[in-house]
C-alpha cells in the first residue's frame, strides 16, 4: 500500500479563489483527497502515512513552464555555455579551450552568446573564430536562437559563399560590399549550416527556435547514439524540479519529442510533458497520435507550433514601423500568411491546437488578422490556440486577443533581459511591450514560461520580474512601464493554473483542490509577506510530483 502524505501546519495557497488558503492537506495515491485545518486532515488519516511539518512555510501548486525547448536545454548542458559572458574575447577563449580537447573535423557547438552583454556591443565575425580554430567547424548559437556565429570552415562545409542567395525568411549577413558572408546567419539561413552538422554522439544538432519549410529532409533526422543525451535530459529534469517545475510545455520537433516520450514512459523523467511539434504537417501529426498509446497523465500532445517572425535581439522581430536604431529594418517575416492560414485550418479541423511565435507588433497584428479570417471560414470549438511571446502589440490589438479567444504565452524574464535593447530598437513603442497587466485586464488567458534555454529556468525570479518590472539589479527604480505589473497572486496564477488551462488540464492540475494531481512545491519563505526584492532569495525546498517528493534541498 502506498503511504498517505500529509502536509500540515503551513500556509497553503491554493490558487482556487473559492478556498484560497488552507493549513493542511492530505495526499493519497498521487492525488489531493482532503484540505483543511490540521485537525481536519489528521482525522482522515489511515494507519500508513508520512508527514511534513511545514512550520509555517508556503505551499503552492507546482509550477508549469509553458514554453521550453527541453532537448535544446539538455544539449546545451553538453555544449559550450556562452551565457552571461562579458566580451567577445572571453567567448573566443572558451572556444579555444574546447578546440584543444576536440578531434579535427568534429563540429564544435556553443550556446548563449549575446553581443548586448559585451563591453563592445557589435556583431562578431568568422575571422574572430578563424584565429583559434582552423581544423574544426564551429557553430555558436546566439542566446535567442535566431542567429548563429560560424567560422570559415563551417561556411565552406555548408556551401555558403558569395554566390549563395538568402533563403526565404532568412538572411546571410555580409560585408559592406554586399557579397562576402561575415559568419552571421539569421532565421531560416541558419538551416544552411544545421543540415550539414554531424556531432560525435548525435547526427541531429540542437534546433534553434525557427521554423523552416516542411521539407522531407527535415523528417529524416536519425539518432546515432543516445547515451550522453539521455544523461543530459535526466540532469535537465532534475534542474527543473529543483526550481519547482512539475510540468512543461515543450516546443520541438518529432524526433526530440519521441526521446522525451520514451524516457517518460520508463519513469525516468520527473515532469509532465505537453508537446507542441515543430516542422510537421497536421495530417502527419494526427496519424502519429492515432498510432501511439500515451499515458495522458504524463504525456499529452497539444498540437503544432510555427514561427511567424524572428527576435528582438537579432533585430528580426517583424515591426509595423522600422527599428529606431535602424531605419531601413522592419525585421523579418519567416512564413507567408497563406501558408500559416492553411496549417492552422488543417490543424484545428483535426482537433489540434496551434501555437504561433510572434514577437513584433506587425507579426502579432498579422497573426490576429489570420485568426479573424479563419474564424469567418470555420468554427473552432474548445481549442486552446495560443500566441507565443507577444512581446509588443499595437494598442488596438489587446482586445482582439480576448475576442479571438487566444492564449498569450509569455516569458517574464524576457523583460529583464531585453528592456534596454528594446528601448534602443522600439523607443516609445515600448509602452505596449511585455504588457501583462493590460492583457489580463482585457480578460486574456496569460500563461507564463521561461523559454529555456533562451533564458535560465527560474520561476521564482520570474515572479519577482512580473511584480516589479525590474531586473535583478533593481533597474529601473519604480519599474519599467510599471502600469503593466501584475500582483503576486496574478503572477503565480499565470505560472500554475493558466499553464493547466492552456493544456486543457485545469480540471486535474494547476491549483490545489480535492481530486487534483498532487503536484506541489514548498518554499523556504512566505513570498506574500516579504519585500519584492527578498523574493529573489526564496528557494524551493521540496518539489512533490504525483504525491512523491522528487526534490528536497
Amino acid at each position: 500500500m502506498n503511504k498517505d502524505l500529509i502536509l500540515f501546519n503551513g500556509n497553503i495557497y491554493t490558487m482556487n479563489f473559492s478556498k484560497p488558503k488552507v493549513e493542511a492537506l492530505l495526499i493519497r495515491k498521487g492525488k489531493i483527497i482532503a484540505l483543511g485545518t490540521n485537525e481536519e486532515i489528521k482525522s482522515n488519516l489511515n494507519m500508513n502515512y508520512e508527514f511534513i511539518d511545514l512550520k509555517g512555510k508556503v505551499v503552492l501548486p507546482g509550477f508549469i513552464d509553458s514554453h521550453v525547448h527541453f532537448l535544446n536545454y539538455a544539449k546545451s548542458l553538453i555544449g559550450i555555455n556562452l551565457n552571461n559572458i562579458e566580451s567577445k574575447e572571453a567567448v573566443i577563449d572558451k572556444v579555444k579551450t574546447r578546440v584543444s580537447k576536440s578531434k579535427p573535423e568534429v563540429w564544435i557547438l556553443g550556446y548563449g552568446w549575446n553581443e548586448n552583454d559585451w563591453r563592445v556591443k557589435t556583431l562578431p565575425s568568422k575571422s574572430d573564430l578563424d584565429k583559434v580554430c582552423d581544423k574544426n567547424p564551429v557553430v555558436l548559437f546566439r542566446k535567442d536562437g535566431h542567429s548563429i556565429w560560424v567560422n570559415s570552415i563551417a561556411l565552406k562545409k555548408s556551401g555558403i559563399n558569395e554566390q549563395t542567395l538568402d533563403p526565404a525568411g532568412g538572411k546571410i549577413v555580409r560585408e559592406p560590399d554586399g557579397k562576402k558572408p561575415i559568419g552571421i546567419l539569421k532565421e531560416n539561413a541558419i538551416y544552411l549550416v544545421l543540415k550539414k552538422i554531424k556531432t560525435e554522439d548525435v547526427k541531429d544538432t540542437v534546433m534553434t527556435p525557427v521554423l523552416t519549410s516542411l521539407s522531407d529532409d527535415s523528417k529524416k533526422t536519425k539518432i546515432k547514439k543516445l547515451g550522453n543525451i539521455n544523461d543530459a535530459i535526466k540532469l535537465a529534469s532534475k534542474n527543473f524540479n529543483k526550481v519547482g517545475i512539475t510540468s512543461i510545455h515543450n516546443m520541438e520537433n518529432m524526433d526530440r519529442q519521441k526521446i522525451l516520450f520514451d524516457l517518460n514512459s520508463k519513469g525516468e523523467l520527473n515532469l509532465r510533458v505537453y508537446s507542441f511539434f515543430e516542422k510537421i504537417e497536421p495530417e502527419d501529426l494526427n496519424d502519429f497520435i492515432k498510432n501511439i498509446d500515451l499515458d495522458k497523465k504524463w504525456i499529452k500532445i497539444g498540437g503544432i507550433k510555427l514561427f511567424y517572425d524572428g527576435s528582438l535581439g537579432s533585430r528580426t522581430a517583424w515591426m509595423v514601423e522600422p527599428y529606431d536604431d535602424n531605419k531601413d529594418n522592419h525585421g523579418m517575416k519567416v512564413m507567408k500568411e497563406a501558408e500559416v492560414e492553411r496549417l492552422i485550418i488543417s490543424a484545428n479541423q483535426l482537433g489540434l491546437n496551434f501555437a504561433i511565435h510572434a514577437i513584433g507588433d506587425r507579426a502579432n497584428k498579422e497573426v490576429l488578422d489570420i485568426y479573424e479570417k479563419i474564424l469567418r471560414k470555420i468554427k473552432i470549438k474548445q481549442l486552446r490556440n495560443r500566441v507565443e511571446h507577444v512581446q509588443i502589440l499595437r494598442e488596438e490589438d489587446f482586445i482582439r486577443f480576448k475576442k479571438l479567444n487566444l492564449i498569450a504565452s509569455m516569458q517574464p524574464y524576457h523583460l529583464a533581459s531585453d528592456m534596454k535593447m528594446a528601448e534602443k530598437g522600439w523607443g516609445k513603442r515600448c509602452r505596449w511591450s511585455y504588457a501583462w497587466n493590460r492583457l489580463v485586464k482585457n480578460g486574456v488567458h496569460l500563461t507564463f514560461g521561461s523559454d529555456c534555454p533562451v533564458e535560465t529556468v527560474n520561476p521564482i525570479r520570474d515572479l519577482y520580474v512580473s511584480i516589479t518590472r525590474r531586473g535583478e539589479d533593481g533597474y529601473p527604480n519604480g519599474g519599467w512601464y510599471p502600469e503593466h505589473r501584475l500582483t503576486l497572486e496574478q503572477a503565480i496564477y499565470s505560472y500554475t493554473y493558466e499553464g493547466a488551462y492552456a493544456s486543457a488540464d485545469e480540471d486535474i492540475k494547476g491549483s490545489i483542490e480535492i481530486g487534483k494531481l498532487a503536484d506541489l512545491i514548498v518554499l523556504s519563505d512566505d513570498i506574500f509577506k516579504i519585500s519584492p526584492k527578498d523574493i529573489l532569495d526564496v528557494k524551493v525546498i521540496h518539489t512533490i510530483l504525483d504525491g512523491n517528493i522528487v526534490y528536497s534541498s
